[in-house]
């Protein structure tokens, strides 16, 4: 009896820990995908937002407290509008990490172009407010050559 078994049969042991994740891409592929795929690719485009962020705030803060250490007067109002845009950024953050996290297969794309939209806004309103300071004429020459 033990004679009528093939010996290729104790080669397929090595396959038992990946017969799991056989099975569950046979049975749903696109489950798999999502899973597995699209949800590393959100957490990508999210850290990245994330680190970006980050130091994007982290430079804020620093040049806040070195304009509010020096002109006192303007710490009302800089608190004001600093909540303000906090609050902004952290709904639309919030926002579209729901959005990338319920969106299964669409998600990814959908993260990256509300990101893209929201870096797009950000970048704007910063050269725009680079335009405000007095004797910025600097930074417009310099971007201008950066277009070329």
């Amino acid at each position: 009896m033990v004679d009528d078994i093939p010996g290729w049969i104790g080669d397929l042991k090595q396959l038992a820990p990946v017969a799991g994740m056989l099975a569950t891409i046979a049975a749903d592929p696109e489950e798999f995908i999502r899973e597995i795929v699209a949800e590393w690719v959100v957490d990508q485009i999210l850290d990245a937002t994330q680190y970006v962020l980050g130091w994007s705030v982290f430079s804020y803060e620093r040049v806040r407290n070195i304009i509010l250490d020096a002109i006192p007067i303007l710490t009302g109002p800089a608190n004001l509008t600093e909540s303000a845009v906090t609050g902004l950024f952290d709904l639309i953050y919030g926002l579209v990490q729901g959005i990338a996290r319920e969106a299964g297969l669409a998600g990814p794309p959908a993260a990256a172009f509300t990101i893209s939209v929201l870096v797009l806004l950000v970048g704007s309103l910063l050269i725009g407010g680079l335009y405000l300071i007095p004797g910025s004429d600097l930074v417009q020459g310099t971007l201008e050559g950066v277009k070329r």
